[in-house]
């Protein structure tokens, strides 16, 4: 196994997420709130306090104070890092489903974005991974694209990046709806 995230799960994720600067006035990167309310930084690594993700607009200070990843090379080496994690995740979860490396990759975008609740057995990407249909497998990956209550045109084209690395072994990208 492999200490690496994944070449496909990084495209994936600079690509989705994008390096963001939450105040484009101060130097470096700093921390934004995510469309369903929460603190991240870098390429959408999620802040921490207290054992929980950090949540908020009232919690905008102790995100900054919270907030590490100042550089382009320190937010690659957190998702690089947490992607890792992820991925060993996933392959430990997954091994009686016996994946290739780019529906370990997908899966490993998946968990990354989702958590690690969206991919467990009993869970309905599982269920349908186990029962091999292709069908099934791209609906289970498109129940993922709500956030704060709301679908998300950007989590659809994730998804559906994600559903295709995983069931056709190609790593394509989407905007509103149409391949890019």
């Amino acid at each position: 196994m492999s200490n690496q995230a994944g070449s496909s799960f990084i495209a994936i994720a600079k690509h989705y997420e994008t390096l963001h600067d939450g105040d484009s006035k101060k130097v470096g990167l700093q921390p934004k709130m995510c469309p369903a309310g929460y603190w991240t930084e870098g390429y959408g690594s999620v802040i921490r306090y207290k054992g929980q993700m950090l949540k908020g607009a009232a919690n905008r200070t102790v995100a900054y104070n919270l907030s590490r990843i100042r550089t382009e090379a320190e937010a690659e080496a957190e998702l690089q890092r947490v992607g890792a994690r992820y991925r060993a995740y996933v392959i430990k979860v997954s091994a009686p489903l016996k994946l290739s490396e780019n529906q370990v990759q997908a899966l490993t975008s998946l968990t990354y974005n989702c958590g690690e609740g969206a991919f467990a057995p009993g869970k309905a990407i599982y269920e349908a991974i186990k029962s091999g249909d292709d069908t099934r497998i791209k609906r289970a990956f498109l129940l993922y694209t709500k956030s704060g209550g709301k679908v998300l045109d950007g989590l659809i084209s994730r998804r559906t990046t994600e559903a295709e690395l995983f069931i056709h072994n190609q790593l394509n990208f989407y905007l509103h709806g149409k391949k890019i």
